[in-house]
């Protein structure tokens, strides 16, 4: 059965995403070329809604047949949807920046709620207890990948095929965990994202979205704190998984919260767009960043979820990677003088 609802996830994302397409361009609901962004023609916005509505959706049909855990279902569905309403409507008339912010906490505090808060941190073979304060940080941490990973969908491809990647993985991780709702949540994400893929592969006929990138950063943070309490695939895991999103977005924050500069306006001194900017194109780039996850980050994800002993070195191993890449192209490729 959870077979059949990947087959029938990418198939419905596929016919779904064409159909959002073709709304967005009647609605106005259209990206055009500007001085800060990525792309060099006008396209439509908001495609994600075919991936949210098909993981919602299959989520609900796995929790009803006794294969996802209810804590797990209800985080993805109660806490994703007001994701999903918030961010379309952002893609279609904009929200004011407060409100999302706002939005998006209490989300990350609904979501950790319904999965019971996190009791401790497995740190290797050691666990680091969290009480009150902790679960407040995993708060704060939640609402940022969610806007980390919107932050990082800005060039045709790369939101998606990172998420593909993700799930594919940490799908096979919890399989091995014995967590096998889990593990099909994961493979239809997996799924979504490739039928997604048709429309958003370089170029581009469609992107994603806020719809798309605010609810897989939700996702996958949900997807995290599940793993963390069952043990099937460590938090730190996750933060192998998604280190080069995790370092280019939040070193990027951090620069431009030391320059002064309002780090929620749009630029383009994100490593990824600096790389755009010097020459490579986004299908390259999207290429790359499948390379560097599938030969270095993937496998260290799992030696890292086997091997609880090398959990922690592996994740600072994996930052360190991202922090490197990240100072690299900074260097490289310095951005234009921006005004604060």
């Amino acid at each position: 059965m959870a077979v059949a609802l990947a087959v029938l996830s990418a198939a419905a994302a596929l016919l779904l995403t064409g159909w959002v397409r073709h709304y967005a361009l009647r609605a106005g609901m259209v990206d055009r070329p500007g001085e800060r962004s990525s792309h060099t023609a006008p396209t439509p916005r908001g495609g994600g809604l075919a991936i949210g509505a098909c993981l919602l959706a299959a989520t609900v049909v796995l929790f009803l047949a006794g294969i996802v855990d209810g804590r797990l279902a209800a985080a993805l569905v109660v806490g994703g949807a007001p994701v999903m309403l918030v961010a379309w409507r952002e893609d279609r008339a904009g929200v004011p920046a407060p409100l999302r912010a706002v939005v998006y906490v209490a989300v990350a505090a609904l979501g950790l709620f319904l999965q019971g808060g996190v009791d401790s941190l497995a740190v290797g073979e050691t666990r680091i207890p969290f009480g009150l304060a902790g679960n407040a940080l995993l708060v704060i941490g939640l609402a940022w990948l969610i806007n980390l990973y919107n932050f990082m969908d800005g060039t045709d491809g790369l939101a998606a095929t990172q998420a593909v990647t993700a799930s594919v993985v940490a799908g096979g991780l919890f399989l091995v965990g014995g967590e096998s709702g889990a593990a099909w949540v994961c493979l239809i994400l997996a799924s979504a994202c490739v039928g997604f893929l048709y429309w958003n592969w370089p170029p581009a006929r469609i992107f994603m979205g806020d719809t798309g990138s605010c609810l897989l950063g939700f996702t996958f943070g949900m997807l995290a704190l599940a793993g963390e309490n069952s043990g099937a695939v460590p938090l730190l895991a996750w933060l192998i998984l998604l280190s080069l999103f995790v370092c280019d977005a939040t070193l990027t924050l951090l620069k431009r919260f030391m320059r002064g500069q309002k780090w929620y306006s749009a630029h383009r001194s994100h490593a990824y767009q600096l790389l755009v900017q010097a020459g490579i194109s986004h299908r390259q780039l999207a290429i790359a960043v499948l390379a560097v996850n599938a030969c270095l980050l993937c496998p260290l994800a799992i030696l890292a979820a086997l091997r609880r002993d090398y959990l922690l070195p592996a994740a600072l191993a994996a930052l360190a990677l991202g922090s490197a890449l990240w100072i690299i192209v900074q260097w490289r490729c310095r951005p234009r003088p921006e005004a604060g």
